[in-house]
């Protein structure tokens, strides 16, 4: 896409599932002004959210697992680096 900066790297996990397997994630981070259009097969809604507001949402809505987790491990990874 035109004007959005290259994805910068964050850190990679393995991502462990009893009933899918296992495979490897990768958290990036990218800053841009354009608007966000997702795949509207694969996104049912988005939302740029602050992180209290998120950490609130956190119990009330439905998040994939391996999103949950990437979620958890970037606060981890946030507070150490």
């Amino acid at each position: 896409m035109r004007g959005l900066s290259a994805p910068r790297p964050l850190f990679r996990f393995l991502y462990e599932s009893e009933e899918f397997g296992a495979w490897w994630s990768g958290v990036y981070e990218v800053r841009c002004d354009l608007a966000v259009r997702p795949q509207v097969s694969e996104v049912a809604w988005h939302s740029f959210l602050a992180e209290d507001e998120l950490e609130a949402r956190l119990p009330e809505w439905e998040w994939v697992p391996d999103g949950l987790e990437a979620w958890g491990r970037l606060r981890a990874w946030r507070r150490e680096g």
